[in-house]
């Protein structure tokens, strides 16, 4: 089974401190080879909350290197696609759901494939939940 990957459902991987049960879950559906389908802009929010760790001293650089190279490994497809489709999927997602721009993304992408979507997002997760897309954790 696929799902919807969001920055806040993969960050905690890199964070013993802030794993959980529904975080470990989804490490292991990972580390078993599940598809797990992220917008493009996804490869710059993780690099940039890990290099915000790295400055706050939650990780130290090397452990940022550690961390990046261990994404490569797991089924991750980055859904670049055409941009103006792209915007067209998610902008009626911002204006109704007051989203950001970068979770419209995650939303739009998981209704378009329709498959689950997994968010710690309040706010995203409601979103999913009104529009009848399935939360993968």
């Amino acid at each position: 089974m696929a799902f919807v990957l969001d920055a806040s459902s993969a960050l905690p991987w890199c964070f013993r401190d802030e794993a959980t049960p529904e975080t470990d879950a989804l490490l292991s559906r990972a580390t078993n080879g599940e598809r797990m389908y992220v917008p493009a802009h996804w490869p710059a929010e993780m690099l940039s909350g890990l290099t915000r760790a790295a400055r706050r001293g939650r990780v130290d650089d090397p452990g940022v290197d550690r961390f990046l190279a261990l994404f490569p490994v797991y089924n991750i497809v980055v859904d670049a696609g055409e941009f103006q489709s792209r915007w067209n999927d998610a902008l009626p997602l911002v204006r109704l759901y007051r989203l950001s721009g970068y979770d419209a993304m995650y939303l739009a992408l998981a209704k378009r494939l329709n498959i689950g979507l997994a968010t710690f997002d309040g706010r995203l997760r409601d979103s999913a939940m009104a529009e009848g897309v399935p939360l993968a954790i």
